[in-house]
């Protein structure tokens, strides 16, 4: 079963699982690196990932990363840094495996401004532990933990054949992609497509400013947003939510990322509301 949950939640968890298998992109020193620090001196068995080459971050993430990573040996945790030359696939997937439950944030575990869901699904739950600890990464169903498979199937939801009169994408950071050309073809058919970016992409990343002025020109609404979430939402029929920008996979295909998507009504309303919401708290952008 998939639900909406919290970092909270998460946390909670956190204070009496046997076994731990979380991984970040950027850990910072706050209440999720303490959790972990104390699950581990508890004597659970504890095994975090962390990322090693940190696209977009500085040099003080990446100290923050190390420092993490050396408070949570010393509480006797398996604590890695990975993606550095050689050593696989960047690691963008937020999540955490709590014994027999997961949960995902689409951003990077920064309390309520996330949205955060609960996995129970045993399949999922497995594959999660998988790609997290140790780079397997397959597809489970609804479930994709590559960022090629996870704009792959944010492309499909956007492109299936439902009659639908309004299409809504957000990402942090928006460049030509399968997602972008799904939108440009609902754009044509008479879709009302709305698109949110993060505000500091747009102003710090030319092309996200290029990507929304060609949108733009296709006559899609395009919003500034000061959230950095990765959604995407049919109509009231299909619904998609990950940690993949809708970018080119064209160097990294193989990233470890995941989404997850569907049709059930009470995941769409759930994605089509976090939508909502950053719409409303939103600025248009002038073409």
């Amino acid at each position: 079963m998939i639900a909406a949950s919290s970092t909270g939640a998460m946390l909670d968890a956190l204070r009496s699982a046997h076994r731990v298998t979380f991984s970040t992109w950027f850990l910072h020193d706050g209440p999720v690196e303490r959790a972990l620090v104390a699950a581990a001196e508890r004597g659970a068995r504890v095994q975090v990932r962390l990322d090693g080459f940190l696209y977009g971050g500085t040099r003080a993430m990446m100290e923050g990363n190390r420092a993490a990573v050396r408070a949570l040996r010393a509480a006797g945790a398996d604590a890695k840094i990975v993606h550095r030359t050689g050593d696989g696939p960047a690691l963008h997937m937020k999540a955490a495996v709590c014994d027999r439950v997961a949960f995902l944030d689409d951003c990077n575990w920064n309390g309520a401004q996330d949205t955060v869901l609960r996995d129970d699904n045993p399949r999922h739950v497995r594959a999660i532990r998988q790609a997290a600890g140790w780079h397997d990464c397959i597809k489970a169903g609804t479930l994709s933990l590559t960022k090629a498979d996870a704009l792959d199937d944010e492309r499909r939801v956007l492109s299936s054949t439902a009659n639908c009169r309004e299409a809504d994408v957000e990402s942090e950071v928006l460049h030509p992609s399968g997602v972008t050309s799904a939108l440009r073809a609902l754009a044509a058919r008479g879709v009302r497509c709305r698109v949110l970016v993060s505000a500091r992409a747009f102003a710090s990343d030319p092309a996200t400013r290029a990507t929304v002025r060609s949108l733009q020109h296709a006559g899609i609404d395009v919003h500034a947003a000061r959230s950095s979430e990765k959604l995407a939402v049919l109509g009231e029929k299909r619904a998609w939510i990950g940690s993949a920008q809708s970018t080119s996979t064209y160097r990294d295909a193989d990233e470890i990322d995941w989404s997850l998507h569907g049709s059930d009504s009470r995941f769409v309303r759930l994605v089509h509301a976090r939508f909502n919401a950053h719409w409303r708290d939103s600025k248009p952008l002038t073409a």
